[in-house]
């Protein structure tokens, strides 16, 4: 039988405005949660740790953030009773972002952990698995904040370190060179999982570590028309949930995306998805027995929401799976 992973990057904005807590991870969670119950589905939350380790060294100087700070660790809670799986998810400019007692002020100077030295990564990794040990005591994926893994022998000690033993965070013929972000996984292999060692995107059977790559394709020029016209339509269906400002991409890619398309993660994000049912009948038809969709609790829209329990609900032979230590590792 075919399985399909769920996975919620959970985490605010990275712009200007990072959005609230309510509104870009507690109420959109919520009705991730009612479709789980309404569905037996199980999902998996790829957590912002360093973002709860921020909130809590914040509350003495802040008290209002207790209030966040109490929902965010009750929903995590609420959510592994229900048995989702919380993982880990490392975004470290949260190392130099701070609170100015109104708002998050994002600092991206330092956005990979490539950008902290060998003995920072190690400390961060550690901090960061930490904190989510309340919510799972067996904390053993990763996802790169960004999608930013390469080139992996500098992070690997420090992931490993930290109990990590499988990667989420390749997507087949990705590719992004920017000031903050890399990542370059073209020649990735067209597979459900593999091990690897010291390069995500060789397979090395002998490996410590194993992708369970984001499934991925092509998407047509057609879709970003259709995208667009969306959003320029702003009907109430269409918008996220999610009140802050992305960081967002570059108007070159913008124009490069509605000329020719591009390879994009499949994903259950706003418009996007539209495309999940195709994708997901196509990728298993080329012989992948597992797929992995990325999303975030912030980026759904009442559309995303009604496509994503509509394929829950009219999909045969298909498993909807969390990241399960035992399922995935046998142990």
């Amino acid at each position: 039988m075919n399985e399909v992973y769920f996975t919620f990057d959970y985490e605010l904005f990275f712009g200007e405005d990072s959005g609230t807590v309510e509104n870009c991870l507690i109420k959109p969670t919520e009705r991730l949660i009612s479709i789980g119950e309404r569905t037996g589905a199980k999902f998996t939350f790829f957590v912002d740790a360093g973002f709860l380790i921020k909130m809590k060294n914040e509350i003495d100087k802040f008290p209002h953030l207790r209030k966040d700070f109490e929902a965010v660790s009750a929903q995590l809670t609420q959510l592994s009773c229900l048995g989702h799986s919380i993982q880990l998810h490392i975004h470290p400019h949260w190392e130099d972002s701070y609170y100015d007692g109104q708002k998050w002020v994002n600092v991206s100077k330092r956005y990979r952990l490539h950008d902290f030295s060998q003995e920072q990564i190690y400390n961060i990794a550690q901090q960061y698995r930490n904190v989510l040990l309340p919510f799972n005591n067996a904390v053993f994926a990763y996802r790169a904040g960004g999608w930013c893994l390469q080139p992996f022998d500098k992070i690997q000690e420090g992931l490993k370190a930290a109990g990590v033993v499988l990667d989420s965070s390749v997507f087949k013929d990705g590719l992004l060179k920017t000031p903050t972000h890399f990542f370059d996984f073209r020649g990735a292999p067209f597979r459900s999982t593999w091990r690897f060692r010291n390069n995500p995107i060789v397979e090395d059977k002998s490996g410590d570590f194993i992708e369970m790559p984001i499934s991925s394709l092509w998407v047509s020029p057609i879709f970003y028309w259709r995208f667009l016209f969306s959003r320029l339509t702003k009907k109430a269906e269409f918008k996220i949930f999610g009140d802050g400002r992305a960081i967002g991409s570059s108007a070159v890619d913008k124009i490069k995306m509605l000329l020719i398309g591009g390879v994009a993660p499949v994903s259950v994000d706003g418009f996007r998805a539209a495309l999940l049912n195709g994708q997901a009948r196509s990728l298993f038809s080329k012989g992948l027995d597992k797929l992995v969709v990325i999303g975030h609790p912030k980026a759904l829209s009442e559309y995303s929401l009604l496509c994503l329990e509509k394929f829950i609900e009219d999909s045969r032979n298909i498993k909807f799976l969390g990241f399960e230590r035992k399922h995935l590792l046998g142990n």
